[in-house]
């Protein structure tokens, strides 16, 4: 019971509008409303195509969806050419054409795990596998030939119309989208330092800031791709997110009670200083507040926090990575792409599923089931928990969509005889599907399931349709598909990553002890830190979702569950170390040798925590208490023992 209230509570918060939400719904349903109306119209078949491509290519602001637009333009166009080629030659051959078929696949599905352009490769598998399901229910090869062609005309147009409607009529410029998430992290460090009503600052808001922190500078990259003004000045808005990053991630390490006057006096002056940025920035002014002085301050991390508010006003650099980094490797393929098993084994289970999907739907004669293909592709995600999550919103959407199109073509569609109608009956839909394909990862390819398979009952024809076979096979084919790549990818080396998890916080471990030893005078850059951390707790959620029905009864909770505590726990330790980091540089120079034999004590301990991760170490053997000097401070030696005691914790796991 409790476990349904919290996935009740979740699909609640993620259906709750956020700033943009709005902006993005209308510009698909307009984008959509006016596809429908075209192909209607014109008659352009392939409408649920045509609106599926809306769907993917309307993004977050305009040059997402540009980007994304031109993407899918080039996939399609060689998805296209790659079918007619594959057709012009083996169309009198089908083992041939079959062998060939299955190789483009192959090496595209492998290509979609591996290459930054993945949406490419994605985009051919799809059509080279949905192509061959043409050639079996058809003999004439100009209707095919055309049927494929159509495929390119109602994609690419629906994207002409995207492209337009979101930068002329509705576009979502980044910049402002960059300025309300900068303004939103503000209000997020203002309420951090309320002196009338501390708020609770579980370690668990790290995960949550480093998220925030990429999406700063991904916006900020997006904005100077589209601003001339931003490119100008990109290096001032580059210090101003790295001012706001580091205050953002010292926010997460507030205590809940100001000790000492100064320090309280110290909170409110940063408090302010993040106000008075906060509303230049919403008023478009220059700001020059009052700023904190460091000296008198004993909280280590408002220390910090008034230190990075002073580099930042008087010019000093702020540690920042690189806008525009460089990638290691190739351009075209990831690092181990050729190294790593696990690509290999993806392609050729999803190859395999596809294959034996195929065999069923040409020995039944089941034209309807086409979908049983195309679900082995598209529910083909690295990892069992992305695996089983796509699974899941792809049978619910369907499962939604097709409950609407019964009651449309049962109940309404008998009483419309015009576009005007139709459309009145469709753009609620719509608005829906929207709706729920602009949230969260957690549940946004469901609403892509929702429109499509609506679309497919109710808009493929230009009349009125009141087949209810076709909405019966689609879903026969959907559920069919997903027990299949269920089975196979579940079965056939599962790709499970709970090793990976482990290995992900060892490396975050890692991290921290650097940050531990670093040179005089370095700043400490959170960034690495909080980006990792929030890629781990990504993990682990994906983790939560692997399927044990192959297992024994209850092993994968108790798995899970470790796994999760592992996670709290190294987080604890992240935290701890990142403020005795912050500490040790303010040590007097008197305790100085003793702080350095302290440290160097905990970086035992965390190379041990490292270790014991990854199975390297005997977790039997644990080094004594670390011995502290009096003349450390009493704050330096708390946060050792906590530390100490956070590793300790680990171990009892």
């Amino acid at each position: 019971m409790q476990q349904s209230t919290g996935i009740f509570q979740r699909l609640m918060q993620d259906l709750m509008p956020y700033p943009g939400r709005v902006n993005q719904v209308l510009r698909t349903v307009l984008a959509c409303t006016l596809v429908v109306i075209i192909s209607q119209t014109l008659q352009i078949p392939w409408l649920a195509l045509s609106l599926i491509a809306v769907f993917f290519v309307t993004q977050t602001n305009v040059v997402v969806t540009r980007l994304t637009g031109m993407l899918f333009i080039v996939a399609a166009t060689v998805a296209v050419a790659l079918s007619l080629l594959l057709l012009q030659v083996t169309w009198n051959v089908p083992l041939l054409r079959i062998l060939t078929a299955s190789a483009i696949f192959l090496l595209s599905v492998f290509l979609m795990r591996t290459s930054p352009y993945g949406v490419v490769f994605f985009v051919v598998a799809i059509v080279i596998i949905y192509s061959q399901s043409l050639v079996d229910i058809s003999t004439d090869a100009e209707l095919v030939v055309r049927s494929i062609l159509w495929v390119w005309v109602s994609i690419n147009y629906a994207i002409g119309i995207t492209l337009i409607v979101n930068t002329l009529l509705l576009p979502a410029e980044p910049v402002a989208h960059l300025e309300r998430a900068i303004l939103a992290q503000l209000d997020v460090i203002i309420r951090s330092l309320e002196l009338s009503d501390p708020p609770s600052r579980p370690f668990t808001d790290a995960g949550q800031a480093g998220r925030d922190m990429q999406s700063l500078y991904t916006l900020l990259r997006y904005s100077t791709m589209r601003d001339e003004e931003y490119r100008r000045q990109e290096s001032r808005h580059l210090a101003r997110i790295s001012t706001l990053s580091e205050l953002r991630t010292l926010a997460c390490q507030l205590p809940a009670v100001m000790d000492t006057p100064a320090d309280r006096q110290a909170a409110e002056t940063i408090r302010n200083a993040c106000r008075s940025m906060h509303d230049a920035i919403l008023n478009g002014t220059h700001d020059a507040p009052e700023l904190p002085r460091s000296t008198g301050i004993e909280n280590a991390v408002l220390k910090n926090m008034a230190g990075v508010l002073n580099d930042y006003y008087y010019g000093e650099q702020v540690p920042h990575p690189p806008l525009n980094a460089k990638k290691t490797g190739s351009w075209f393929l990831v690092p181990d792409a050729l190294s790593n098993p696990r690509y290999r084994v993806f392609a050729l289970k999803t190859l395999f599923s596809a294959l034996v999907c195929y065999l069923l739907y040409t020995a039944t004669a089941w034209p309807g089931t086409h979908t049983i293909m195309l679900t082995c592709l598209i529910v083909a995600q690295p990892g069992l928990g992305n695996v089983q999550r796509k699974i899941i919103l792809r049978l619910a959407g369907a499962a939604l969509g097709s409950l609407i199109a019964l009651f449309y073509i049962v109940f309404i569609l008998p009483h419309t005889d015009s576009l005007s109608g139709l459309l009145m009956l469709v753009v609620p839909v719509l608005a829906l599907s929207a709706w729920v394909a602009s949230g969260p990862e957690s549940i946004s390819y469901a609403g892509v399931q929702i429109m499509f398979t609506f679309s497919l009952a109710v808009l493929e024809t230009f009349s009125p349709s009141y087949e209810l076979t076709e909405v019966r096979d689609r879903i026969v084919g959907i559920i069919v598909g997903i027990i299949i790549a269920s089975v196979v990818h579940t079965v056939i080396r599962p790709e499970r990553e709970g090793e990976v998890l482990l290995s992900r916080l060892a490396e975050l471990i890692n991290q921290v002890k650097m940050g531990l030893f670093r040179q005089a005078g370095q700043p400490y850059n959170h960034l690495p830190i909080m980006t990792a951390l929030a890629e781990c707790e990504a993990l682990a959620s994906r983790v939560a979702l692997e399927p044990a029905w192959n297992g024994t009864e209850g092993s994968h909770d108790i798995v899970y569950q470790r796994l999760n505590g592992l996670l709290l726990s190294v987080i604890s330790i992240v935290m701890h170390a990142n403020r005795l980091a912050l500490l040790s540089a303010q040590l007097p120079e008197k305790c100085r040798m003793d702080g350095e034999i302290v440290l160097q004590a905990c970086g035992v301990r965390l190379d041990e925590a490292n270790n014991w991760l990854l199975g390297k170490s005997d977790p039997l053997f644990r080094h004594g208490d670390i011995s502290l000097s009096e003349n450390l401070p009493q704050e330096f030696r708390q946060t050792v023992t906590e530390l100490a005691d956070a590793v300790q914790h680990l171990y009892r796991l």
